[in-house]
Parts: C-alpha cells; structure tokens; sequence
C-alpha cells in the first residue's frame, strides 16, 4: 500500500513537471513566430487575444499585441521618435512638464517664448546687433497713433533713389537750425515769422525776432531797361517796311514793363521818317501812352509835337524828298507794383516812309538810311 502512494505522489509530481515544461516550451516556441503584418491586415481588426504581429510596411518593426476585440495594439519600444513616425497626432492633449530649453535643437516652452517677447521692441527696449535692411516690396508702411518719434543720434542720414515727400495734415515743423545744401524749389506762398506771405518787391529779412517782409530804402534795387528800334532787314522788292498811309493812328512800338515798388519810368524815343514830295505841308506827330495794370490810361499823349523842321533831300531819281524828325522824353512816377504797357502813337495826314537804322550805301534807295523808330526806357526804383 505504501509502495503505491508513493507511486501516486510520484507521477503527480512528474505530471506537474511535465506541464510546466511543456508550458515554457511552448512559450519558447511562441516568441520565435512573431507573425509578420501588413497594413491592410491591421485594418481588419481579426487578431488573435495574446499573438504577436511584427509591421512589414511604415513603420517597419512596430510590434503589435492581439486584443480580445481582434485590434492590433502597437506596442513602442524606441521611444517618443517612434510615437512620432507611428502618428504625431497629440488628439488635443498637452505635453506638460518640460524643462527649459538649453540647446538651439530643444523644443521652446510657453515660458521661454513669453520671455523673449518680453525682451523684444515692441515691449522693451531693445539694441540692435547687426545691420538690418527692411524689404517693403512696394507696400507701404504706416505708424498710427504715434505720440512722438525721436531719433537721440547725433546726425540723421535720410537718403533715397527718388525723391522724399514729406507730408502733414497742416504743415511740417521744423523745430531746429537746418542746413540745406541743394536748391530750393518753393511753388506755394513763402511766409515769414507772422505767417505773413509779403507783396511784391519787398525783401525777406532776418530780424532779431524772427523774418520779416520789408521794403528798404537801403536795399539793393534793380534798374530795368527797355530797348528797341526798327527792323534792320531790307525785304526786296519791299525799300520801304514801315508805312502809314493818310489820317491814321498807328501804334508803332509796344512794350509791357514790370514794377515791384514805387518807380520812375524815363522814356526817350526819336522818330525819324520822309515825307511824300506831294505831301510836304502836312505832319506827322508822335505821342507815348502809359496804361495801368488793368488796362486803363494812366498817362496819355506825352510828349505831342516835339518835331524838327523838315530837311529836303534827294532821292535816288533826284527828286526832292523831305526829312523829318519827332524825339520826346519824360518822367512819370508809377506807385502801384504791377504789368504796365508802353506804346509809342504815331497820327499823321499824309503817308510816311521809313528805312532803315543801319547804313548801307549799298542798297537800293540808300537815302532811307537811320530811319525808323529809336525807343528807350528805363525804370528806376525810386527809393534806390
């Protein structure tokens, strides 16, 4: 009896062994048959509770555990870089807890990039460490609502292609001694310290308050001349080119003259000619008008009558010809400053002839040489 106890204590002992041998045997065998899987193997959701699957597509290696509901669950082995090419969506979690980044490499936390805006230009104040060029690409850049722009070096360098425009609401102020080295170009009103635009003639002044619009006795003043006499070119057929036929008023020279302050104007003028042989007791007359800027007389019929008696000569086909001259001067005195016109008025009876003020004993009808019109100007400021 006590043989077969023993016998029966002793094969329940090697059944036991034998299960556990065989159990790591077969857990042995199992681990070397991880059973290679392809994508679209995953997608079908069949694996068997507890079998390994090895990836054969991207990612290559993943090892896969079979679940009870036939999913493949990957299980990671190489860290987070092989989380990342497995799926690098976070599903709207956080990834909280890092530390602060050392090397260029490390992934930025929310505090160190709050850090550095703080350290940036628009909320601190900030040094430039190199040169910077800003690329506006045609597009325009606007500051809104700035209160003051200062610039603390000592010189400001504004340099462009093409021309710089400064613009305001109402004016652009300088504030300081400026330098100008180019030329200036005004197209609107030049005003002084009062924001007074002047009149014309006065002189812009350096005052010890400021500029000032003046007109000076003591100023530099401009003397205008006017010159101009008969044509000098002999048009053949044509001996004679100026012409007044009988009971006529001409007006033979005309010139606008411009004054800028009260003024003397001095006119001269010599009217030489010849008279028809069968007209020679008749006349002809000169006279000067002065019109005002707005057309109207401001002086009328200087000088009338100034004439020398007739001188007879002979023309080329020595017949009897008579020679006559009108001359005037005078003074006037034009206050208002303006555009003012000057005419020189022939009126005669009979017809008159003129050469011309050259000589030339060379041309046909030479007799009608120094002939014409001689007429002069001259406008003097009268506070000179």
């Amino acid at each position: 009896m006590t043989n077969i106890l023993h016998y029966i204590i002793s094969s329940k002992k090697f059944l036991l062994n034998l299960m556990i041998f065989t159990a790591s045997l077969l857990s042995c065998y199992g681990q070397g048959i991880v059973t290679p899987i392809n994508t679209a193997t995953l997608a079908l959701n069949n694996a068997s509770e507890g079998d390994y699957f090895i990836g054969t597509e991207n990612p290559v290696g993943l090892i896969y555990l079979g679940l009870q509901n036939g999913t493949y669950q990957p299980l990671f082995t190489n860290g987070l870089s092989e989380i990342i090419n497995f799926n690098n969506n976070a599903d709207a979690n956080r990834i909280i807890e890092l530390p602060p980044p050392i090397s260029p490499q490390d992934i930025a936390t929310k505090l160190y990039v709050d850090s550095k805006s703080a350290e940036s230009i628009y909320a601190a104040n900030g040094s430039l460490t190199s040169h910077r060029i800003l690329n506006g690409m045609n597009f325009n850049l606007t500051y809104e609502n700035i209160a003051l722009y200062t610039n603390k070096t000592i010189t400001y360098n504004l340099t462009a292609t093409n021309d710089i425009n400064f613009s305001a609401g109402v004016k652009n102020i300088l504030k300081s001694s400026t330098n100008v080295t180019g030329n200036i170009a005004i197209s609107g009103i030049y005003l002084d310290s009062d924001g007074n635009p002047g009149t014309q003639g006065q002189l812009l002044s350096s005052t010890n308050i400021g500029t000032k619009w003046i007109t000076s006795s003591v100023s530099p003043k401009t003397i205008q001349y006017y010159t101009s006499e008969s044509a000098k070119t002999y048009p053949a057929p044509e001996y004679f080119f100026e012409t007044w036929p009988i009971s006529s008023t001409t007006v033979g020279q005309t010139h606008s003259i411009i004054i800028t302050e009260k003024s003397i104007l001095s006119f001269n003028y010599t009217f030489t000619f010849f008279i028809d042989p069968n007209y020679q007791e008749g006349n002809r007359i000169t006279y000067v008008n002065v019109k005002n800027p707005d057309g109207t007389i401001a002086f009328d019929h200087l000088s009338l009558h100034r004439n020398t008696p007739l001188k007879s000569v002979k023309n080329d086909n020595n017949a009897t010809a008579y020679l006559g001259t009108n001359y005037g001067s005078k003074k006037v005195v034009l206050t208002t400053p303006g555009i003012y016109t000057i005419e020189l008025i022939t009126l005669g009876d009979m017809p008159v002839y003129t050469g011309s003020n050259d000589f030339d004993a060379n041309i046909v009808n030479a007799l009608y040489n120094n002939t014409g019109w001689n007429f002069d100007i001259t406008i003097i400021p009268q506070q000179i």
